[in-house]
């Protein structure tokens, strides 16, 4: 089981890797004269990746028409190859808007750009503007069967709202991915160490130390903290794992409130920021689980 867990985790990773390494990094041009991560041909066009690179490359994606073909070429361009990575947003944008001007969408192919667009925004670091998407891809999902790649977007939308200082918001969805997480135990148990090892990085950087424990407690000890395992998968998702990395990004959420209120009362600014800390801090639960305070 070990084995098969730790070979699981790798090849998540890898797919979530592919872009943040290009997030992190200087962009790579070509080695030895060719492409870094060439991309690979759509099968839904019947066009290879020349083919599809000259035709995306010669157009401007703000005013291309909405196109079944132009959308399934732009899914096959980004994410890809990070020698055109300048084109993966323009691309990503262009497929999530024009899928749904489409006169009766494949919701298949809706599912695809949204998640797309999504990965996209979060990739280039616009983590605001990508915490809707990942919403609206959870809602699109809530129509048809679920799979693991819900629980995914679940992880992916609670590491961006803990990226901007959202953590009540982020621990909560969290905790709702490592639940739905468990009922794919079985099949893919990978699942729930990636989502655990993002669990515990958040709750750690929010210095919330104790129910850090005991989340971490489910981990096989080759993921704990302080193994390379967990550095890795942590840093993956969760853009400052350590307390004092993150504790600015809270913070700054919570100081942001009183910019400009200098006259307002000591009172005042306490009910302001007792609002505030309620909406991005949800009380109990209407489905009777109690959220987690931050």
């Amino acid at each position: 089981m070990t084995d098969k867990r730790t070979t699981a985790v790798a090849a998540r990773l890898r797919r979530h890797q592919r872009v943040t390494l290009w997030q992190r990094q200087p962009r790579p041009g070509r080695v030895n004269g060719e492409p870094v991560n060439a991309m690979a041909p759509d099968p839904n066009t019947n066009l290879d990746a020349a083919a599809i690179l000259h035709r995306l490359t010669s157009l401007d994606p703000a005013r291309a028409a909405p196109e079944v073909q132009l959308i399934d070429m732009a899914a096959a361009l980004v994410g890809q190859d990070l020698t055109y990575a300048q084109w993966w947003l323009p691309w990503a944008r262009y497929a999530y808007h024009a899928v749904q001007q489409l006169d009766q969408p494949d919701p298949g192919r809706l599912v695809r750009a949204t998640r797309s667009y999504a990965e996209t925004l979060r990739f280039e670091g616009h983590h605001e503007q990508a915490i809707p998407v990942w919403r609206e891809l959870l809602d699109l999902r809530g129509r048809q069967p679920a799979d693991t790649g819900d629980v995914d977007a679940r992880i992916a939308l609670a590491a961006d709202l803990h990226a901007v200082g959202r953590c009540g918001q982020a621990i909560r969805e969290i905790d709702d991915a490592l639940n739905d997480a468990r009922v794919y135990q079985l099949e893919h148990p990978e699942l729930a160490i990636v989502c655990t090892v993002a669990y515990t990085a958040m709750l750690n950087a929010c210095r919330r130390v104790v129910e850090a424990t005991v989340v971490r407690s489910e981990l096989p000890t080759l993921y704990q903290p302080g193994g390379p395992l967990f550095r890795l998968l942590a840093g993956t998702y969760v853009l400052e794992p350590e307390p004092d990395e993150h504790h600015e990004v809270c913070a700054a959420r919570l100081d942001a409130l009183l910019d400009g209120a200098t006259a307002v009362t000591s009172g005042q600014q306490r009910s302001l920021l007792a609002r505030r800390a309620a909406a991005m801090n949800p009380g109990p639960r209407t489905d009777g689980r109690e959220g987690k305070p931050s």
